[in-house]
């Protein structure tokens, strides 16, 4: 017979503590293989599949399944991973985009307090009642003006760019932030760090001096665009709600179609 664990071995092999598992067991999401009696007490005992088992559910409950959904993936042997999967990946989507909406409504409000002697008291009628929507009205664009914007200044850049002159300054910003980046063995608040940083914003002044932008503008939007996610900034750059969706979807497609042709 393969050797058998008691729960507190299994607590020691997976990390799981013991209220959990049997958690698992009284929520039938698993049921250990043996019991044994002892001293007129049953006790659970595991088998190696039972461990890898609870390994999974670990997984699954870690990802947000519910108790249901991780008992009828556990036990159905046709269970549409895929689709399950897909619908998950959402939800955790969407709750990552409220996440982000909070963290910007957060800044915003740090941003007004930095500005102020006397901190700004803030209510969520500040946000219009509701933060997610606060946050999308405000990253909403009218995508033709931004497209015909975009063009066109695109073209009057374009026209009017020296290629030796973009390489060189293309090669100097990328210089400064390696000096930033060597500095980060220092802690940020330390005299190296923030001797690079300031050669950094005054090239960026160079560049712009009748720029009418303060600090606090910029570490504002340092903040907020450290706290986007790749999405949100693809939805930013393509003018368009879900644009990294609709091009993952597009290659879902293409890779399905032409699976097996290279």
């Amino acid at each position: 017979m393969s050797k058998l664990y008691t729960i507190g071995e299994v607590s020691e092999l997976t990390g799981i503590e013991k209220r959990t598992l049997k958690y698992y067991v009284e929520r039938k999401i698993i049921s250990p293989s043996h019991k044994k009696s002892e001293g007129g007490k049953e006790y659970w005992l595991y088998t190696e599949d039972d461990i890898l088992k609870i390994r999974q559910i670990a997984l699954y409950r870690e990802l947000g399944y519910s108790a249901d959904d991780i008992r009828k993936m556990i036990s159905a042997p046709d269970f549409d991973w895929r689709q399950v999967l897909d619908d998950q990946i959402e939800a955790l989507k969407s709750r990552k985009r409220h996440l982000e909406n909070l963290i910007f409504a957060a800044e915003m409000m740090r941003y007004a307090n930095e500005l102020e002697e006397d901190p700004s008291v803030f209510d969520i009628s500040d946000f219009d009642n509701d933060i997610d929507r606060f946050a999308v009205s405000t990253f909403s664009y009218d995508e033709e003006e931004l497209a015909t914007q975009s063009i066109e200044k695109v073209s009057k850049d374009f026209s009017e760019v020296n290629i030796a002159e973009a390489y060189q300054q293309g090669q100097q910003i990328m210089d400064l932030f390696a000096s930033v980046k060597k500095a980060m063995v220092h802690p940020p608040e330390s005299k190296e760090t923030q001797d690079r940083l300031s050669d950094l914003f005054s090239y960026f002044r160079s560049l712009a001096p009748d720029a009418d932008v303060s600090l606090h503008d910029i570490l504002f939007g340092f903040r907020l665009i450290s706290n986007l996610s790749l999405d949100r900034i693809s939805d930013m750059i393509f003018a368009q709600e879900g644009a990294l969706d609709y091009l993952a979807a597009a290659l879902q497609k293409y890779c399905d179609d032409h699976a097996g042709r290279d």
